[in-house]
């Protein structure tokens, strides 16, 4: 049907009834062709030509020697031997030697050259200039480099390590974990250190002194930046000052690593050297809990300052992670590679990602954070964005404690949830309850009388803590117990400490209102407050932190891959010698995986990495709200790690998590995605297969075959298949989609349950089509969908007032959207 619709001076934009929504990355959305077949990526930016320079990363056409090693061993030859490796890492350099004058003639100044885990120039340049670098024969790519930011011991025995200990008896023995961070502070006792603070205070960060390291345990490492550095420029400088001690100066890269690897310490202040297993937490009092592969070995590579800040020093350090002594073959490259950093809204262009992928390729299991961006579609960093890395989210551990507050009450006698005050005294305090008049104590209280030697109840709001505390205190009261004025958990009260010499905690609403309703009733109430009370939070188990970074990966990549405990972790604190220190982030969640893949290159020294992923996302549980219902996949990925359930696995099925991509049709369409089933078992397993959808969409189905048969040592492979009807499909708005269909498949045989992930973004699309003659505007829609328009006209002279009118177009005719 068609409609023909007059225009005054219109500028039409016809689109279907669903967009790709990337949030303002541009992802999925082609780049202009430069005038050679290299390809320009600068993350969907549109601010560049405001900035002077930018830096950029100038991949080159010779396969890096990560690369060439990957190729052969995919295509079933041996690995090439240390010579052939150093020879193809000197083509790589005579590649660069000979475009080095025509990069530095395009305007860009090379700040840095890889050639092991990709191979190119880092450069810095002005944006006008990027269509000349693009332009040099030889040039693959240009894509901007992403500055990284640190994504901030019950968590370990959570999700099974020490069952593996002792069952299996894997510990990560001679397994290398290189972590990506801010350092490791290697004087710590949880690394096999001295544990005596004052010999990490004289340690001079900027060079090795005799004998101070490498170490038993942390084996290697190096500093890319230098005590200072910032990329950002905005707290430090933003060149690095590179040397060759990876001291740790933050601590976050200590507390990594710690999580990862760390070997545990004991009150006593001694390293603790097992034996590990699920009695090492019943038979030792630890300062600091062992690390989930408390014998891997770990490399140190430095790539932030001590301020923590920015860096865009990452692809280096993956590039050294590959080849640490530096020599040009990469027969020394580590097991597993730990980065507690990212970049939001990642692109796989980003060296750092291409170098994640190539090692993945070489056999090394590469694991990242997610992202601390919260609930945001798409902006799941880089990266973990490379298809092969594992994304990790944060997820809370079922042995989390909160402050409490003993209350007896008329109405419940017991602990409730109390956060101390950073402003107020420190406790202990107890005392009777007097209710505040006015309630939020923000002006001088009307009952002194009967606050004075009482704790006095004040609800939260319309003026600042340190105004109802300080009122509270001038009417005589002992302490403060204020609520929450809105559902959820107390919060720390901050602001200005001046005067407050009175101790005070808040608690929730629920508890408070309990509180005041007995008061207020005529009943005696007394609390009782100690910074040493704790209440556990068991209906927090397997829950997801607010701030983990949702996906999917940019071109709707499965992201998150996992989850993992990432909220109030503990582990090393720098520069103390033996104690911990608790942090909350993607970055605390992410060492979780790295030990655990450490476990499993020691179980499974054989098993390509993408299978130790598999394994990985194939024994997870599924993470779920505190109301029950499972969080979409693109929070959670398939779920929380159990390396218990990992690897005791006889099975596993792979890809672990599946992802359609963008589904965005005209007609009827099916799409189907396959899985191969690898049996580790020396007999024949027979699997039925269930599906369990989460997130579902009228007009989407997915379906598979009911059971799949497994020969003993032997693979299988089936369809998953997802069918499309648009016109059963819910029709939208057209500027934003992101309508997701998830779930998962699970296969169950006697011996094995194995867990799969599926994902695909879906909007139902129209064939709509638009010509102009002159101020005539024809319309046609050709599908069953409706579609989508939006015109602009220019209403106003002398100023530019822009008027627009959505409107839909159906196979009934045309309506207009009062927007």
């Amino acid at each position: 049907m068609k409609r023909i619709i007059t225009l005054f001076s219109a500028m039409v934009l016809a689109v279907s009834s669903a967009v790709p929504a990337m949030a303002g990355t541009g992802a999925d959305r082609p780049e202009p062709e430069p005038t050679s077949r290299a390809t320009i990526d600068l993350g969907g930016s549109n601010v560049m030509a405001a900035e002077d320079t930018i830096k950029v990363f100038v991949q080159l056409a010779t396969p890096s020697v990560a690369e060439f090693v990957a190729s052969q061993v995919e295509a079933g030859r041996p690995e090439p031997s240390e010579t052939a490796q150093k020879a193809h890492a000197e083509r790589v350099e005579r590649e660069q030697d000979e475009l080095e004058d025509d990069v530095e003639r395009a305007g860009a100044e090379i700040l840095a050259e890889m050639k092991v885990g990709a191979n190119g120039f880092t450069v810095r340049v002005k944006p006008q200039d990027l269509p000349k670098l693009a332009a040099i024969p030889g040039v693959v790519s240009v894509a901007r480099v992403a500055t990284f930011e640190p994504v901030n011991e019950s968590s370990v025995p959570w999700i099974g390590t020490p069952e593996v200990w002792d069952s299996l008896g894997l510990t990560g023995r001679d397994v290398t974990i290189a972590v990506i961070d801010t350092g490791i502070d290697y004087t710590h006792a949880t690394f096999g250190g001295s544990g005596d603070p004052s010999d990490y205070a004289s340690n001079d960060p900027t060079v090795i002194e005799p004998g101070t390291f490498p170490t038993a345990k942390v084996i290697g490492g190096y500093d890319f930046a230098g005590t200072f550095y910032d990329a950002s420029g905005r707290v430090g400088p933003d060149v690095p000052t590179p040397d060759p001690d990876p001291l740790d100066g933050n601590g976050h890269g200590t507390h990594v690593a710690g999580t990862a690897a760390g070997m545990g310490v004991l009150t006593d202040g001694s390293t603790f050297t097992g034996p590990y297993g699920p009695d090492a937490y019943v038979d030792n009092d630890f300062e600091v809990g062992p690390g989930v592969a408390p014998e891997a070995l770990l490399y140190a590579f430095k790539v932030f300052g001590d301020i923590a800040g920015s860096t865009d020093l990452t692809s280096l350090a993956i590039e050294r992670a590959l080849d640490p002594n530096q020599d040009g073959a990469i027969d020394d490259r580590v097991d597993v590679i730990n980065m507690s950093l990212g970049a939001s809204f990642g692109s796989p262009n980003d060296p750092s990602a291409i170098a994640s992928q190539n090692a993945v390729r070489l056999g090394v299991v590469v694991v990242a954070s997610a992202g601390n961006s919260g609930n945001v579609p798409y902006v799941t960093g880089a990266p973990a964005v490379a298809p092969d890395a594992i994304s990790v989210a944060a997820s809370v551990d079922g042995g989390l404690t909160v402050g409490a507050m003993e209350v007896n009450a008329p109405s419940f006698t017991g602990l409730v949830e109390a956060a101390e005050g950073a402003i107020t005294a420190p406790g202990p305090f107890s005392g009777e309850v007097t209710i505040a008049d006015p309630l939020r104590a923000c002006s001088p209280l009307a009952n002194p009388t009967e606050i004075a030697g009482k704790v006095a109840l004040i609800e939260r709001g319309d003026c600042f803590f340190s105004t109802k505390i300080l009122n509270a205190q001038n009417a005589g009261a002992t302490a403060v117990v204020v609520f929450n004025n809105s559902p959820g958990s107390p919060i720390v009260m901050g602001g200005d400490p001046t005067g407050i010499n009175i101790p005070g905690v808040m608690i929730s609403q629920d508890d408070g209102l309990l509180i005041f309703n007995d008061i207020a009733s005529g009943g005696t109430v007394t609390v009782a407050f100690d910074p040493s009370l704790e209440l556990p939070k068991p209906e927090l188990a397997d829950t997801l932190t607010g701030f983990s970074s949702r996906g999917p990966g940019v071109t709707n990549l499965f992201k998150p891959d996992v989850s993992a405990p990432g909220f109030s972790i503990a582990s090393a604190a720098v520069g103390t010698g033996t104690g911990g220190v608790q942090f909350s982030g993607t970055s605390m969640s992410s060492p979780h995986v790295a030990g655990l893949a450490a476990l499993m290159r020691e179980a499974y020294p054989d098993l390509e990495p993408t299978d130790i992923k598999a394994l990985i996302q194939n024994g997870t549980v599924v993470a779920r709200t505190t109301g029950g219902a499972p969080y979409p996949l693109t929070r959670q990925g398939v779920g929380v790690v159990r390396a218990d359930r990992s690897l005791t696995l006889g099975a596993f099925a792979k890809p672990g998590g599946v992802s359609f991509g963008y589904i965005n049709e005209v007609g009827n369409e099916d799409f189907d995605e396959t899985i191969e089933v690898v049996n580790l078992r020396d007999y024949e397993q027979e699997f039925t297969v269930t599906i369990t959808p989460n997130q579902t969409v009228p007009g989407v189905t997915i379906s598979a075959p009911s059971t799949i048969t497994v020969d003993a040592d032997d693979s299988e492979e089936f369809e998953l298949i997802i069918e499309v009807d648009p016109e059963a499909m819910p029709w939208d708005f057209g500027f934003y989609s992101q309508t997701e269909f998830d779930g998962w498949v699970t296969l169950t045989s006697e011996s094995d349950t194995i867990q799969i992930g599926y994902l695909a973004v879906v909007d139902p699309a129209a064939e709509m089509e638009v010509e102009a003659d002159d101020d005539l505007l024809e319309f046609e829609n050709d599908s069953d969908t409706a579609a989508f328009a939006e015109g602009f006209t220019l209403a106003a002279q002398g100023g530019l007032l822009l008027h627009k009118t959505p409107f839909a177009i159906d196979a009934t005719g045309f309506r207009t959207n009062n927007l």
